[in-house]
């Protein structure tokens, strides 16, 4: 999918989502008009690919999936580029950039970056590692540059990003005991 069209469907996806978490009486029926709209865009999107796609076009789809499986599976490495890629495929870096970009919608080095922040979100969502750790586990090289792309990518420090989640978190855990202490009130239940 190119930017644009996943923007379209991670959109439609985030309408979805506050019916299921509002549960009013006709939740379900929004979630599934929400979620109706969501398949219908992506048969659209996906269709119109596949009438368009020639046999190069496959090609170049199955060169494109090949290097978005790399960084996937190696985006820990800090030697991970576009020209250790390029060269392992035996394509020219520029002809490899230019094939990645047409089909994505974006840039080698901004899917990567993409890549990596998004492992950094989860292991400060996740796990108690330090920002140093994080970066080194997420294929950064230094940490003046994670956290200025980090706070660009999140509008957030790490460590503020780290407190906002278990702040959430905690709230969460609250709410469920709260929620559960009146059910049990209500029920006549003095101990839980």
């Amino acid at each position: 999918l190119t930017a644009r069209i996943k923007e379209d469907i991670l959109s439609g996806l985030d309408s979805a989502i506050p019916e299921t978490q509002k549960k009013k009486n006709h939740w379900r029926k929004a979630v599934s008009a929400h979620l109706m709209l969501l398949l219908i865009a992506v048969e659209r999107y996906i269709g119109d690919a596949i009438k368009s796609t020639t046999a190069v076009q496959t090609r170049k789809w199955g060169v494109v999936s090949e290097v978005i499986r790399k960084v996937n599976e190696d985006f820990a490495d800090p030697g991970l580029t576009l020209q250790s890629i390029s060269q392992s495929l035996c394509l020219s870096q520029s002809h490899l950039s230019r094939m990645f970009r047409q089909l994505t919608g974006e840039s080698f080095s901004e899917y990567l970056r993409n890549i990596r922040l998004e492992q950094a979100c989860r292991l400060l969502r996740e796990t108690d590692l330090s920002v140093e750790q994080i970066i080194y586990r997420c294929g950064m090289r230094d940490v003046p540059s994670f956290y200025r792309v980090f706070r660009r990518y999140t509008l957030k420090t790490p460590s503020r990003y780290r407190e906002e989640i278990g702040e959430r978190h905690q709230g969460g855990i609250t709410m469920i005991i709260m929620s559960e202490i009146s059910t049990q009130v209500q029920n006549g239940k003095w101990r839980l």
